[in-house]
């Protein structure tokens, strides 16, 4: 059995603390193929607060990615700080994976002493030859016309998947744009430049994220 360890940055979900809120976004696995995987988190501050430790460990043998991260606050504001990483996971081989993420909440800059621990359901996705999918009934969701031109529709025929957001990401994790509450069948229109892209689409807390190319 095979294990990688790299101290990097990271995150996961939701809980106030005296007075202060700390949120963690699901993550989102992207990737041109099995040889360059992203992981991009998010996570939201009520407070001043820094990044503390960050690492992940890789399961070669059960295909099972661990992620660790250790936040800490210092004072309250009155707007949220928001944390967006990427983080680069390298090679991985073919076949289906789980990501188990948890967050830390410190009390302390010198070390992670967590007072608070936010622990996010297994999120599973598979690794292909030119995509990374999540497992889910979003795999129902298509993109059309891809390659985009100006404009595309997201098509569905289930009527019991709601989409809440959609985000174009750029192929080093940089959101370009974002729409809420779109509607299948309806034309979404694009203003980016030529190049790879990924759309995280999401319904809820379940998302899946699509490589599409801009001409």
């Amino acid at each position: 059995m095979r294990m990688l360890y790299v101290i990097l940055f990271i995150s996961v979900f939701s809980f106030t603390q005296k007075a202060q809120t700390f949120g963690v976004y699901t993550p989102t696995v992207i990737g041109t193929n099995s040889q360059y995987v992203r992981i991009i988190t998010k996570a939201v501050f009520s407070s001043v607060g820094a990044r503390l430790g960050h690492s992940f460990l890789i399961d070669y043998f059960n295909n099972i990615i661990h992620l660790r991260s250790c936040y800490v606050p210092d004072g309250i504001l009155l707007s949220n700080i928001t944390f967006i990483d990427t983080v680069n996971i390298g090679i991985l081989y073919q076949g289906n994976y789980t990501l188990d993420y948890v967050a830390y909440y410190s009390s302390s800059y010198s070390d992670c002493m967590p007072y608070d621990t936010i622990i996010k359901p297994p999120y599973q996705f598979h690794v292909g030859p030119n995509s990374i999918e999540e497992l889910n009934d979003l795999q129902k969701i298509q993109l059309a016309p891809n390659p985009v031109k100006n404009n595309f529709k997201i098509q569905c025929n289930d009527d019991g998947i709601n989409l809440t957001k959609i985000c174009i990401f750029n192929s080093v994790g940089q959101k370009v744009q974002e729409y809420l509450e779109p509607k299948f069948n309806s034309e979404i229109y694009i203003d980016i430049s030529p190049g790879i892209y990924f759309l995280e689409i999401s319904s809820g807390t379940r998302s899946r994220t699509i490589k599409f190319i801009k001409e």
